[in-house]
């Protein structure tokens, strides 16, 4: 077997990382099993975090789709379950504990350590749903979505920015595929105030105008202009 990089972490480490992600634990041997890898619990014949792990999965979905189906009322069962899968998948997951700074605070075999261990999707992902579940036990279904809420929203904003981003894009390939010219997008308007200004706009094909958009920057405005044009497009 490998060598125990570390000993488990002390309660002064493990009141530090709770200070971090900003939760108060009752009971500190949920949040020490949550971030203790299988390897180093082999080792140490103490419990990992795989059971927490599968009790976090459970209830971060749970938490994502009641989420989603109040912040997005008039979107259907099918796009409603698409965003869910992408907010809880293992490449948001890792996006969380990237900015939890995660990866420093699991226990670990020094042999999974040298494997890349810490930087393993699958490792970061299970350890975020270990914690909600650790957090779950210890405060119950509404402090684990107070504290996983605003990791869902700061994700979602940033996958459908990754949508809005990529739609200039599909929107210039589609109009290459029928063999038409590249989109224009012209500003046809800026109202509110220089510090928070907001931008119109247009999406224009063959000199028609075929959507509009609007954002806090010309670009994001151009973004948003060209997903429109995209579906309208598509369902013409």
């Amino acid at each position: 077997m490998d060598d125990v990089e570390e000993d488990p972490p002390t309660p002064d480490r493990l009141r530090a990382f709770a200070a971090l992600i900003d939760y108060e634990f009752s009971d500190f041997e949920l949040l020490r099993q949550a971030l203790t890898h299988r390897s180093a619990a082999q080792e140490a014949d103490i419990a990992d975090n795989e059971r927490l792990e599968f009790l976090g999965d459970a209830v971060l979905e749970l938490i994502a789709s009641e989420w989603l189906f109040a912040a997005r009322p008039n979107e259907a069962e099918g796009l409603l379950t698409q965003r869910r899968s992408r907010l809880v998948s293992s490449v948001a997951l890792r996006a969380v504990a990237g900015r939890l700074d995660l990866a420093e605070w699991i226990s670990m075999s020094t042999g999974e350590e040298r494997s890349g261990g810490r930087s393993k999707r699958s490792v970061l992902a299970n350890t975020v749903e270990a914690l909600i579940g650790a957090i779950y036990l210890d405060g119950g279904l509404e402090a684990a979505s107070r504290w996983a809420l605003p990791h869902l929203s700061a994700l979602d904003v940033e996958l459908v920015d990754e949508e809005v981003s990529d739609a200039k894009n599909r929107l210039q390939e589609l109009l290459q595929g029928r063999g038409e010219g590249l989109p224009e997008y012209v500003t046809v308007g800026r109202d509110g105030p220089a510090h928070a200004p907001t931008f119109v706009v247009e999406c224009r094909v063959s000199g028609s105008t075929v959507a509009t958009g609007t954002g806090s920057s010309k670009q994001q405005a151009q973004r948003r202009a060209a997903e429109v044009a995209l579906q309208v497009l598509v369902s013409a």
